[in-house]
């Protein structure tokens, strides 16, 4: 039975079963690229997309698999990957690197002229807050130092720190405000804002509410909240008692411990890796440690 007292009437976009349900699918492709094209803000203009296969082999043999969000060209020949980021952490900045850095070179094919290579953008939505991305929306690429030009469009990444847009609904007046004021706010709203005239945010309503999952989609989702709340509950246990006890430290290493006494249980039911890394912020090498010890 679906408890709307416990879950509300729209999904959130935050998660990753959400965020997947909304934005990876082809029949809702025309939510992704209106969402691109608002974050590009001009720099790149989607018309159309097809989505690839989201896990990736690695270069460097020891390595496993890249399992991106979603992996997506566009008609233009752009490749474009999006991430969304629940918990902050340790590798989280070097592992967009990697990921642009790994689709560029896996353009470079033998026997051709592996320098013919389309761009690559990486767009990551991020949950929380961060040192490196401390603005709303941050863009990087390759650029010379003293002049402060683009030294190269092949590869760009966008971050958009979620926690910092603190604007209300009568507040929004962009579409980049509304997108991301939704993205936000979405799971706490008895209705989405902004339907009436735009056929965008009423698919996103129809396809985001909770009566319209199927029953796997919905099973899926409830997993991961349930997860999350768990989660958010034994943290805030650690919090409360690393601060009776005083100590920074014991703080971090019972976070660290409970994390991956959060995953081995993520685990056992059946939750895959990258999920799991997304909520607790354990590494891709700690969650797949505890996967096979």
């Amino acid at each position: 039975m679906r408890n709307k007292e416990n879950f509300g009437t729209f999904i959130s976009p935050l998660s990753d079963t959400g965020f997947k349900i909304l934005f990876g699918q082809t029949k809702n492709k025309e939510l992704l690229i209106d969402l691109l094209n608002t974050l590009f803000r001009g720099k790149l203009k989607i018309e159309d997309l097809e989505f690839l296969d989201k896990e990736q082999v690695r270069r460097v043999k020891t390595r496993k698999t890249i399992i991106y969000d979603i992996h997506c060209r566009t008609s233009t020949n752009e490749y474009i990957i999006v991430e969304m980021q629940y918990k902050k952490h340790k590798n989280f900045f070097p592992r967009t690197l990697v990921y642009v850095a790994e689709a560029l070179a896996r353009q470079a094919v033998k026997d051709k002229d592996e320098y013919n290579i389309s761009a690559v953008y990486g767009v990551y939505l991020m949950n929380f807050e961060d040192n490196i991305c401390n603005e709303l929306l941050n863009d990087f690429t390759v650029m010379n130092e003293r002049t402060y030009s683009a030294a190269t469009d092949l590869m760009r990444m966008l971050f958009l720190s979620i926690p910092l847009f603190k604007k209300e609904e009568k507040e929004c007046e962009s579409r980049l405000d509304k997108w991301i004021y939704i993205l936000k706010n979405m799971e706490n709203l008895n209705a989405i804002p902004w339907i009436k005239n735009d056929p965008i945010f009423s698919k996103l309503a129809k396809e985001g509410a909770i009566a319209n999952l199927s029953e796997a989609q919905y099973r899926k989702y409830r997993r991961e909240i349930d997860a999350i709340k768990v989660m958010k509950g034994a943290f805030q246990v650690e919090r409360e008692d690393g601060f009776e006890e005083g100590r920074a430290e014991g703080r971090a290493e019972g976070e660290a411990a409970r994390s991956k006494a959060i995953a081995r249980k993520m685990l056992a039911k059946g939750m895959d890796v990258k999920t799991i890394m997304e909520l607790t912020g354990l590494t891709e090498e700690e969650t797949y440690q505890i996967e096979n010890g």
